[in-house]
């Protein structure tokens, strides 16, 4: 049996002398370290209020990491500059932020590597820039475009790397609020749909959905859909 190095027949290299380590050298490479993966993720959890598996994904490639950072802080900024938020830079963040940052995550993770992967393209080759993707989310977290405008719009951004604010006016996608506007169009489809309406007001509430529809198609798609939902019900009662 062996039990120690001379067992072995370990022995010194001639040529080379011993290597001594100090701690005060590993403190010195340690602080050259960037962040690891790891840590990274740990922090992107606590900083983001993102879930595990959405901390992974995001830190598994550093560029897709520095582009959520990037965009993170230009929503920060943008949210701190509303005249309309009270209160002191972290309370607003604590309040509004997590929200964000989960939005800020699934338009990156869901749609930008669809878009990716449809077009066979790496993340370093995106046309949006983390500027350009902050103003876009802060844009649907303000209702200025629905869900499915949204789609669009990102669709555009990717193909031509143009500033969101620009693609809504051109292609008129806004999202419209004006409740004057809405309650005509409510109107003319209460109007025309007698039968659904008299079968609503008996008790048959999921034919909403449909009066709901008319009112969007009339609209292609851009009213407000809780302000539409709250006036079909509003004009139902009366």
């Amino acid at each position: 049996s062996k039990e120690v190095a001379a067992d072995y027949r370990y022995f010194p290299e001639p040529d080379i002398p011993p290597l001594r380590i100090t701690q005060e050298q590993l403190d010195r490479i340690a602080a050259r370290l960037p962040e690891l993966p790891m840590q990274r993720r740990d922090r992107f959890r606590e900083e983001y209020f993102l879930s595990y598996y959405d901390a992974k994904v995001l830190t598994t490639d550093p560029r897709v990491a520095d582009y959520y950072e990037e965009t993170v802080s230009e929503l920060r900024s943008w949210l701190n500059s509303l005249d309309t938020t009270e209160g002191s830079d972290t309370e607003v963040w604590e309040r509004e932020g997590a929200k964000l940052c989960r939005q800020a995550c699934n338009w990156i993770t869901t749609e930008l590597f669809g878009q990716l992967t449809k077009a066979k393209l790496t993340f370093d080759q995106i046309k949006i820039t983390p500027e350009n993707l902050a103003e876009f989310i802060s844009l649907v977290h303000q209702n200025r475009v629905n869900s499915s405008a949204a789609q669009t719009v990102l669709r555009h951004m990717f193909e031509h790397g143009s500033d969101p604010s620009q693609v809504i006016a051109e292609l008129d996608l806004e999202q419209v609020h004006d409740a004057d506007q809405l309650g005509k169009i409510c109107d003319e489809v209460i109007a025309s749909n007698p039968k659904i309406v008299t079968d609503y007001q008996a008790g048959k509430e999921r034919l909403l959905m449909y009066l709901i529809g008319q009112v969007m198609k009339q609209m292609k798609g851009k009213a407000n859909p809780e302000m539409v939902t709250s006036l079909l019900r509003s004009k139902l009662k009366s």
